[in-house]
């Protein structure tokens, strides 16, 4: 929601559980580094499986090293006790090796699976690797064995987003030592006063 304009507004977006005390990342791309927090707050976390289709209360963390990917945390994380928690591997990818997303769709218990070609190596925006297929920003993206090599994240290409998946090189880091108590959305800009937040954003 826009404080300026007392609007909220809700969005959707994927995420994936990375540790067992309720940290979820998500992609980067819906938070500019310049958005104030006071346009962010009531985050729910939705599960696939489980009884809270309405979802379990969080708190936005913001970005760390990555602008790519952003954090938030389950306040109570007991209930997601039976959740696996996704552990990514820096395992080597090559051209023309099969990579499978996993997107949330409509339905709560249907996941959408995705496979695409890496296509080629980047080192900018992040390392990472081309696409043949879309998959949504947020998405975790696996080799074939099984390993979680890296999550689907997005670049601005005019009015579209092109998708690209970032290695776990780039967000190993942030995951084991995640931002805490933001003033701002990106850690690498100065400080700025925090509002009370309002609005609502949905993670599945």
């Amino acid at each position: 929601g826009d404080q300026a304009n007392s609007q909220v507004q809700a969005q959707r977006i994927p995420g994936v559980l990375v540790d067992k005390n309720g940290l979820v990342m998500v992609s980067g791309l819906p938070f500019p580094d310049q958005m104030p927090l006071s346009r962010l707050g009531n985050f729910k976390v939705l599960t696939a499986v489980g009884p809270a289709e309405e979802g379990y209360p969080a708190r936005f963390l913001g970005k760390g090293h990555s602008p790519h990917v952003a954090f938030v945390r389950v306040g109570d994380p007991k209930p997601l006790a039976d959740l696996p928690i996704l552990s990514f591997e820096e395992a080597p990818v090559q051209i023309g090796d099969e990579l499978l997303m996993i997107s949330p769709s409509d339905q709560r218990e249907k996941p959408i699976f995705a496979i695409g070609t890496c296509n080629m190596e980047l080192d900018t925006p992040a390392q990472g690797w081309g696409l043949t297929a879309a998959a949504a920003p947020g998405c975790p993206a696996f080799l074939l064995d099984g390993k979680a090599v890296g999550v689907v994240a997005g670049r601005q290409n005019g009015q579209q987003i092109q998708p690209y998946v970032l290695s776990a090189k780039e967000v190993l880091p942030d995951i084991r030592n995640p931002p805490v108590e933001p003033s701002r959305v990106s850690s690498s800009l100065p400080a700025q006063p925090a509002s009370r937040a309002r609005g609502w954003l949905g993670l599945v």
